[in-house]
């Protein structure tokens, strides 16, 4: 929803995937709250599974912000609030699941903001997503509590040049930038 606020709406289509029912009421109820309600199209699928055939290229903005707490493997997708957070052996199992579909999803200048702690091992997916011929870039840090968050910025080596320009964080974490016309927007 923050998305969708900082853009308005307008031509994009904002997209929030999630598996789990109860998030994706929240989700509503948030968008409410800030006034986007009518331009976020929730979706109740396991990452982008049930819309990946249409959304093929199409992706402008993804932003994905997983569960990443490392935990025991059986957590991951227990069905309870344990699986908002629960990521499994190096808190990377959802990551890695998800990792490979990125490159059918974007178009060829898109971007995707994946959240992470230290503990996921951040270079290992750095270079999962440079073998995809993907960048990235460390674009906000900042300890809480126990846990050393980051958000990394991920775009294809071919990106124009602008694009960037159009798609990034303040130094608060919120996104500022315009839509284009065609640009489709997934929250994960």
């Amino acid at each position: 929803t923050s998305v969708a606020k900082t853009f308005g709406p307008n031509n994009c289509l904002y997209l929030a995937t999630d598996i789990n029912e109860k998030a994706l009421l929240t989700t509503r109820k948030c968008g409410s709250v800030n006034g986007v309600n009518d331009c976020v199209q929730l979706v109740s699928t396991d990452l982008t599974e049930a819309i990946n055939h249409r959304l093929h290229h199409c992706i402008d903005l993804l932003v994905f912000n997983p569960p990443y707490v490392p935990t025991p493997t059986q957590e991951v997708g227990a069905g309870d609030i344990s699986s908002s957070w629960a990521g499994g052996v190096d808190g990377r199992q959802v990551i890695d699941r998800f990792l490979p579909t990125v490159p059918s999803l974007l178009t060829p200048n898109g971007l995707l903001y994946l959240i992470v702690v230290k503990e996921n091992k951040i270079s290992e997916i750095c270079d999962a997503m440079k073998a995809m011929d993907f960048e990235m870039t460390i674009v906000l840090e900042r300890k809480s509590g126990p846990e050393h968050l980051s958000v990394l910025r991920f775009n294809s080596d071919i990106i124009d040049d602008g694009i960037q320009e159009m798609y990034s964080l303040d130094k608060t974490g919120l996104f500022i930038g315009q839509c284009r016309e065609v640009d489709v927007e997934v929250i994960v």
